[in-house]
């Protein structure tokens, strides 16, 4: 009973290390390699590739984390596993060109996976530099775009702000405007009603102290003739009854003729006096009414006056202030254009491919025969190299597969005649050799792909140049 016991817990603890190994599953039954064909940037802004390997439908039991191989030897191991069943590793820039290869890891039991099993064979992915830099330049410059675009949208959406602030100023400028017209104009018509008043009022005032003062004279006159008259016909009737009877009735006939001539002469003096005193009074009004009338005028022309300096001077500030912000708004305008459109303006990727190697001198330029894009027209075909149009910051990117007889061989990216950017092979036989670089470039300045210092010829095969205008000079 006891001897039972034992075999049976040596049985149960012994099994788990056979019986529960579970192999991993995948879609063919084999591991698979592959590149997404676009780059990422991590948190630090370096451009990484990403590779999957899988694709698995079960990882088994215990758990398999297969790794990838480099051609340099060096050993990558996966970063995350996605949703697809695929283990993504992220391999730095710039990529070397050869093969990798995705493997399980060397701990897999072979009671788990057979020896002959698909799973344990390495597949492998061959990458080539040239199209890794060409997808990373493509999603550079799909990068800028998008930051471009949206630092447009974000200044065209404040010059969209500031427009409407113009316009509601100058709206509120306009009714302010409109309502001090209607007040001054109110208060011009106020006082020239007020002063027509005044001046009626005050002719009428005179008017009656005039008549007043005729009226008054005219009864004294007429008190004083009507006195003196009576007075001339007492003395006459005196006369007549003093010479009454004398002999000469002649002389007192002629007595009473100048008598009268002297009565009709003051009559005639009175009625002179009364018409000048009455047409003098008559010139003391109108005088005094054209006096009012040219004072009423001079006051009408300085508040008409000084009405149109206070419009004048405000509508001309409210001008000057907004044909100061709209020339600030459209030259902010025309450099947010300028930006667009020299954003995309020069852009150009030439190569050349193929198994047929050139043999080149030292110092001779890389023929690249074949143009893809050449945006803007800057690059030539026929002297294989870039001219600068638009002045600014640039980004270039060259690489060259050869076989070199020299020690050292040194590839540039010449600007204006000088080096730039250099990147030395010291190995013989076949090499690559790549160079980028961010430039500031002025108009006129001649960009090219070339070897320097080679001892010898070399024979070039694969090459490629690839440029753009990254921000352009602000003028």
């Amino acid at each position: 009973m006891d001897g039972a016991v034992c075999a049976l817990l040596l049985l149960i603890f012994a099994a788990p290390a056979d019986l529960l190994c579970i192999p991993p599953r995948t879609q063919d039954g084999s591991v698979q390699i592959s590149h997404s064909g676009h780059a990422v940037k991590n948190t630090t802004g370096h451009w990484l590739f990403p590779l999957m390997c899988g694709r698995f439908l079960d990882l088994g039991s215990p758990s398999v984390t297969p790794y990838i191989s480099t051609p340099t030897g060096d050993i990558l191991t996966a970063k995350y596993y996605d949703r697809n069943g695929s283990f993504v590793f992220l391999l730095p820039t710039p990529v070397t060109t050869g093969f990798y290869a995705c493997r399980l890891p060397d701990n897999v039991t072979s009671s788990c996976v057979p020896e002959d099993s698909p799973l344990l064979q390495p597949k492998f992915l061959h990458i080539d530099w040239i199209e890794f830099a060409l997808i990373l330049a493509q999603d550079t410059l799909s990068a800028l775009k998008n930051e471009i675009e949206s630092r447009l949208r974000s200044q065209a959406e404040t010059a969209e702000r500031h427009v409407e602030a113009l316009q509601t100023n100058l709206t509120r400028a306009e009714a302010k405007q409109k309502t001090m017209r209607e007040e001054l104009q109110t208060k011009v018509a106020e006082t020239r009603e007020y002063a027509m008043n005044k001046t009626e009022e005050t002719r009428r005032v005179v008017t009656t102290y005039c008549d007043g003062k005729t009226e008054d004279v005219k009864r004294n006159l007429h008190g004083n003739v009507t006195s003196l008259a009576a007075e001339s016909t007492r003395k006459y009737d005196q006369l007549l009854a003093k010479y009454q009877g004398l002999a000469d009735p002649k002389r007192v006939i002629r007595q009473v003729q100048q008598m009268e001539q002297k009565l009709s002469n003051m009559d005639n003096a009175v009625s002179n006096m009364t018409i000048a005193t009455m047409q003098a009074s008559n010139r003391t009004i109108s005088s005094l009414y054209q006096s009012m009338r040219e004072e009423l005028d001079r006051s009408t022309q300085t508040l008409n006056a000084r009405i149109a300096s206070t419009q004048d001077s405000k509508v001309k500030n409210l001008n000057d202030h907004m044909e100061l912000g709209l020339f600030r708004l459209d030259k902010k305008l025309r450099s947010v254009n300028n930006s667009i459109k020299a954003s995309h303006k020069y852009s150009f990727y030439a190569r050349r491919f193929g198994n047929k190697k050139s043999k080149m001198k030292n110092g001779q330029l890389i023929i690249l025969s074949t143009v893809s894009l050449n945006e803007g027209g800057a690059f030539s075909n026929v002297t294989n190299t870039f001219t600068t149009v638009t002045p600014g910051l640039y980004v270039f990117m060259g690489s060259v597969t050869c076989e070199a007889k020299s020690v050292k061989t040194e590839f540039q990216i010449n600007v204006a005649g000088q080096p730039f950017c250099v990147h030395n092979e010291n190995e013989l036989g076949l090499a690559m050799a790549h160079c980028q670089t961010i430039v500031h470039l002025v108009k006129g300045d001649v960009v090219h792909l070339k070897p320097e210092r080679v001892l010898g010829d070399i024979w070039v095969g694969n090459a490629y140049l690839l440029g753009f205008l990254l921000r352009p000079d602000e003028n």
